[in-house]
């Protein structure tokens, strides 16, 4: 999930968040990782936080998991956050 959703602008986060609860069946799951860390550049890759994250996806999903990755590659270590979603019914 990081690869593709750190591509979309932020501003468009809340139509990927409601395409990807429209495409998913009843209790359609996203699991994955998301980067815990804002860039300096101007993205794409675009990151974020466990907030903003949490803000984006509580109203179509059911925060099963959102916290801080522990098994990342040495280079990501503290800078990934783990998800897993439920679509709300």
């Amino acid at each position: 999930e990081q690869t593709f959703f750190c591509a979309i602008s932020p501003s468009l986060r809340t139509k990927y968040v409601t395409n990807a609860a429209n495409l998913l069946t009843k209790n359609g799951k996203i699991i994955g990782l998301l980067f815990n860390t804002e860039f300096e550049k101007k993205g794409p890759p675009f990151g974020g936080n466990t907030e903003s994250y949490q803000s984006f996806f509580e109203q179509d999903f059911i925060i099963q998991k959102m916290e801080t990755c522990t098994l990342s590659i040495t280079q990501r270590t503290n800078r990934e956050v783990f998800i897993h979603l439920i679509k709300k019914i």
